[in-house]
C-alpha cells in the first residue's frame, strides 16, 4: 500500500488473506485439528495484518486516521489484557516463553494455557475490517463503492470495533471478579481452619 503497488494486487492480497483466514478456521474445526496455540496464533495474525493494513491505508488517506487508531488501540488492549491475565495467573514467574504460553517442556507452574474463545462480535468485526480495506482500495482506484457507501462501512466497522472491545473487556472483568471472589473465599476458609 505504501509503495503504491498496483491496487489489483493489494485487493487480491486482502481478499486472499480474508479467505485463507476463514478457510484455515473452517478446516481446523472440520478435521478436529484445533490446538490451544492455534487459538492464539490465528487472532494474533489477524491483529498484525489489521494493524499493518489499517495504518498503511490511513497514511495514504484512504481511511480516516481515527478509525485505524481505533483498530490498533483495541487490538493492543486485547493483547495486553490477555498477557497481563496470563502473567498474573503464573504469579509473574516463568523461565521461558514456552512456559508463559504453556507449550513445550519444563512448565514449572503446571498451568496450561486455556484455549482462546473467539466471540461472534469479534468475528464480525474482523470481517467488516477486511471488507473495509477492500472497499477503501476499490474506492480509491475505481470509485466504487461510492463515498457515502464507504462511509457507512467505516462507521459500521467502528461500531463493531467498539462493541467487540466492550464485550472482551466485560468478559475479562467478569473473569477477574470471579477469580477475586474465589480467592477471597479460599482465604476466608483458610482463616477459619487456621491454615
Amino acid at each position: 500500500v505504501l509503495l503504491d503497488v498496483r491496487s489489483e494486487l493489494i485487493v487480491t492480497g486482502i481478499t486472499a488473506a480474508a479467505l485463507s483466514d476463514w478457510l484455515d478456521g473452517y478446516l481446523a474445526r472440520r478435521w478436529n485439528q484445533i490446538s490451544v496455540a492455534g487459538t492464539y496464533l490465528d487472532p494474533a495474525g489477524d491483529k498484525i495484518f489489521v494493524a499493518c493494513i489499517s495504518a498503511s491505508l490511513a497514511a495514504k488517506g484512504f481511511i480516516p486516521t481515527w478509525l485505524a487508531a481505533s483498530f490498533i488501540t483495541r487490538d493492543l488492549a486485547l493483547v495486553g489484557g490477555v498477557s497481563y491475565k496470563r502473567a498474573r495467573e503464573l504469579r509473574w514467574r516463568w523461565l521461558t516463553w514456552g512456559q508463559f504460553f504453556g507449550v513445550g517442556d519444563g512448565n514449572l507452574v503446571n498451568k496450561s494455557l486455556p484455549p482462546l474463545e473467539p466471540k461472534t462480535i469479534g468475528k464480525i468485526c474482523t470481517a467488516l475490517q477486511f471488507a473495509l480495506f477492500t472497499g477503501a482500495m476499490l474506492h480509491h482506484t475505481h470509485g466504487w463503492p461510492a463515498e457515502e457507501e464507504l462511509t457507512v462501512i467505516q462507521y459500521a466497522t467502528a461500531v463493531a470495533t467498539a462493541l467487540s472491545a466492550t464485550a472482551y473487556y466485560s468478559d475479562s472483568s467478569n473473569v477477574v471478579q470471579c477469580l477475586k471472589a474465589s480467592s477471597m473465599k479460599l482465604k476466608s476458609k483458610r482463616a477459619q481452619t487456621g491454615k
